[in-house]
């Protein structure tokens, strides 16, 4: 599937949903793995981090598909110090062996055999710092992304059908938007009143045509999640799965110090549920706000350590040499 020589590959399994449990029939095929750096790679310090092999390339302005196939496979060192700092694709990746069906072909058997004796509440501390960033992240950015897209839509739709100044159409756009954090009138610097879309400022004697390309070119930035979001009326649904589903695996691990996957039934078909915008959007708060409790208690008891044994996790990567 990827070749890593002359490297020794230590583990391939499956990521993503169809590691949750939570995949749908669209759903394409995330692979993460672990390598061993040569030792002439070591002493000449040319170990590389990782290797990645996408099906569809990231600049194929393409959504992928059910028969595509990315895959990240991480030098073991560089796995442990994302393990460290509670990223959650490693840790996934961690626990992925709980899995019956994860783990692909090529996987070594002696270190899959080192893996399940790893103490993971030795290597994750209860900081989990990675986890709670991205729950918090996905949750907040992209909910909002729906909106901001809108913002900048309407502002090039008006500004393209004027062939004078900005400040022509400037209060339309403020009102049509209708939120003054996305567009409002300031004063600039010269004293000039300003049209500002985002983060974006424009003078009200500007061209209109001047003002189009910095427009366009932040609403390509936005990107297809965040027209999806649109679509959905400004919530980007499938991150807040990722949201909970995040919130939750932090709520196992300080209870149980481990993950299992894939995730309970009855959890899984409420995260493909919020990924195809069956719930409401108040309710996905609700549940936010429920789980963040639940992690803030579980905290409270956690099983893991204030701070990951580095000595241990130094331990581990030596005894595979």
């Amino acid at each position: 599937m990827l070749n890593v020589e002359p490297h020794k590959l230590l583990l391939l399994a499956k990521s993503g949903s169809q590691l949750f449990g939570t995949a749908t029939p669209s759903s394409d095929l995330d692979v993460k793995g672990v390598f061993l750096p040569s030792k002439e790679s070591l002493y000449l310090q040319r170990a590389p981090q990782q290797f990645t092999q996408n099906t569809n390339p990231s600049d194929s302005g393409t959504k992928n598909q059910a028969d595509d196939v990315d895959i990240t496979v991480w030098s073991v060192q560089f796995w442990l110090k994302l393990l460290l700092r509670g990223d959650i694709n490693a840790v996934s990746l961690l626990f992925a062996p709980t899995h019956p069906s994860a783990i692909l072909e090529g996987s070594d058997s002696v270190f899959l055999e080192k893996l399940a004796e790893l103490d993971p509440s030795k290597i994750l501390s209860k900081d989990l710092g990675g986890m709670m960033g991205f729950a918090h992240s996905q949750a907040i950015k992209y909910s909002q992304k729906g909106r901001h897209l809108k913002a900048v839509q309407i502002a090039t739709e008006y500004l393209s059908q004027v062939s004078g100044l900005v400040g022509e159409v400037a209060e339309t756009i403020i009102g049509l938007v209708a939120d003054n954090k996305l567009a409002r009138s300031i004063v600039g610097g010269n004293n000039q009143k300003q049209l500002l879309i985002l983060e974006k400022a424009f003078d009200y004697n500007a061209k209109a045509a001047w003002a189009m390309q910095p427009l366009l070119e932040l609403e390509e930035r936005y990107g297809k999640r965040a027209k999806q979001a649109l679509a959905d009326g400004g919530v980007d649904y499938k991150a807040f799965s990722h949201s909970l589903r995040v919130l939750e695996e932090m709520r196992l691990l300080h209870l149980h110090g481990r993950i299992s996957y894939p995730h309970q039934a009855e959890f899984a078909v409420l995260l493909r549920e919020i990924k195809q915008g069956k719930l409401e959007y108040a309710m996905l708060l609700e549940m936010l706000d429920q789980k963040l409790l639940e992690v803030q208690e579980a905290e409270r008891h956690s099983v893991l350590l204030e701070k990951p044994d580095l000595k241990y996790a130094d331990g581990f990567i030596l005894s595979l040499y």
